[in-house]
């Protein structure tokens, strides 16, 4: 069975009016409500397991452990997995706004832009201590170093 062929008709003006309108609020109103809010409901507790999986290696609230495991009224130690958070921690890790043992509950564009600066700023200081070492032939301080 074929579709019929299109007639050449346009849309109702009125239908194309409320469409416009539509664009015209929801998507400003996803960036700004974005940018307002930051992080939804689940984000805060994802970082919370997330603190709990690099301490315990559960990925579970801290409320819910019981001496470094799963307290005995847990049930949902297998409903959720770390795999997404671990994936967003290193993409936060590679730009130096956590490291690879700490979770940060928020960071702003201008955090990110300073951690750079300051992990450019500490790789150069590294580095210019490596080569002075290099440079005065002190092998006990490029072990040091």
């Amino acid at each position: 069975m074929t579709a019929p062929p299109p007639t050449g008709q346009a849309p109702p003006r009125v239908l194309l009016v409320v469409a416009v309108g539509v664009l015209v609020v929801a998507v400003p109103a996803t960036f700004v409500g974005g940018w307002l809010t930051g992080v939804s409901w689940d984000e805060t507790y994802h970082v919370m397991r997330l603190t709990t999986f690099l301490e315990h290696g559960w990925y579970l609230l801290e409320r819910d452990m019981l001496g470094g495991e799963p307290g005995p009224w847990e049930d949902q130690q297998y409903v959720y997995g770390p795999a997404t958070t671990l994936l967003l921690h290193a993409w936060s890790v590679l730009w130096g706004v956590e490291g690879w043992g700490t979770v940060s509950a928020s960071a702003t564009l201008g955090e990110m832009a300073e951690a750079l600066a300051d992990r450019r700023t500490a790789d150069g200081e590294a580095a210019h201590q490596r080569a002075l070492a290099r440079r005065v032939g002190n092998a006990q301080a490029q072990r040091e170093i």
